[in-house]
């Protein structure tokens, strides 16, 4: 193996490695949230729950980007057609949540409330 065989090795697993792990950390986050949207009493639940569902997004995104990212790597100038597939339902998955919080917030504003970003809500008042 050539030493720059090595080094992208490393990279490799060093990058699936740290999305494994930024994923773990969404996850959990999804989790606290979805437990906080159903569990003690709040002043809001469904901004809870629209939290663990983006953070759910976000897991999953993380993950495909890391295998995307890993695939990849091995072959670099010459990206296979799978890894561009994983990258590609990656980046759907992030933009997932802000896609569906705008959509949320434009129908809101058209039907005449007014829209909170802090707690994730529409409140007509």
């Amino acid at each position: 193996m050539a030493p720059t065989s090595d080094v992208r090795q490393v990279i490799r697993w060093c990058v699936l490695l740290g999305f494994i792990y930024l994923a773990y950390l969404y996850l959990n986050s999804a989790a606290y949230s979805a437990w906080v949207s159903g569990g003690p009493p709040n002043p809001y639940p469904i901004g809870w729950s629209r939290r663990a569902l983006g953070h759910l997004f976000f897991s999953a995104a993380a993950l495909f980007l890391g295998i995307g990212l890993f695939r990849g790597i091995l072959t670099f100038p010459k990206v296979g057609r799978g890894a561009l597939v994983l990258l590609a339902i990656g980046l759907l998955l992030v933009a997932a949540p802000y896609i569906g919080r705008f959509v949320l917030a434009d129908r809101c504003l058209d039907q005449g409330g007014s829209w909170s970003s802090q707690t994730i809500q529409c409140s007509n008042e």
